[in-house]
């Protein structure tokens, strides 16, 4: 399991981003498939260039979050995914627990840790759709504040939560990204408003405890995924 020319392309690829129809995110009541709208461009740009223009993946962007990170993560990857031409259907894992995996390139899951432990909506889709993720190629975000930082005991622990779920899940993800989350005392209650002010303190004795703090790193993140879905193209190819 891994843990972590042609001068007119960017050209086209500018002029492309132009014509870009955003994703519309899934629900309990509407399915909505989201589709580039520069799809049928990019196919005749791969017949005049070639292998220099990717291919098109369809990819299921399912996500659970309890503070709202791990929403704006899976958000934001499916806009830079449909801004680079790809077909992206998102929607919180509770929402789509019918859905044929089938039909996707590729799956993105995405889950918080939050006092050593996924959502349980993760657990249920992940067992429930277990022998299907492990036919289609995945990327299993894994998003924590713990991964902001650099101690050896906090990844230790990351590492045997995910070694925990995978066991209970019957389910091992393809590629996994540790995601550092945000701090957001403006939602936490006032237990965990105090719990969590002595854990950014000891971590990141500058921040405003008092503040809202976002940790992840959107380059690394966006490159992580881009890295895995052209792994995908090579591949097929």
């Amino acid at each position: 399991m891994a843990r972590p020319g042609i001068p007119d392309e960017g050209a086209l690829t500018k002029g492309l981003r132009m014509k870009r129809q955003p994703f519309r995110e899934i629900d309990s009541d509407h399915r909505a498939r989201a589709v580039s709208g520069f799809n049928l461009v990019r196919e005749s740009a791969q017949t005049m260039f070639g292998n220099h223009v990717e291919k098109t993946m369809k990819v299921l962007i399912g996500y659970a979050t309890s503070d709202g990170q791990t929403r704006k993560i899976s958000r934001r990857i499916a806009d830079h995914l449909v801004d680079n031409g790809h077909s992206i259907e998102l929607a919180q894992l509770k929402d789509i627990e019918g859905i044929d995996l089938g039909r996707f390139d590729g799956v993105i899951i995405a889950a918080s840790i939050h006092a050593g432990h996924y959502q349980a909506a993760l657990s249920d889709f992940a067992e429930s759709k277990a022998s299907e993720l492990r036919r289609v190629p995945s990327l299993f975000l894994s998003v924590s504040l713990a991964a902001a930082g650099h101690d050896a005991d906090d990844w230790r622990s990351l590492e045997q939560i995910l070694d925990d779920f995978e066991a209970a899940s019957a389910w091992t993800p393809g590629r996994v990204e540790q995601v550092a989350g945000a701090y957001r005392p403006s939602q936490y209650d006032i237990f965990r408003r105090f719990i969590m002010r002595r854990i950014i303190a000891a971590k990141d004795p500058g921040a405003d405890l008092a503040e809202d703090k976002e940790y992840t790193d959107w380059p690394v993140l966006f490159t992580a995924v881009t890295n895995w879905l052209t792994s995908l193209d090579s591949r097929d190819s």
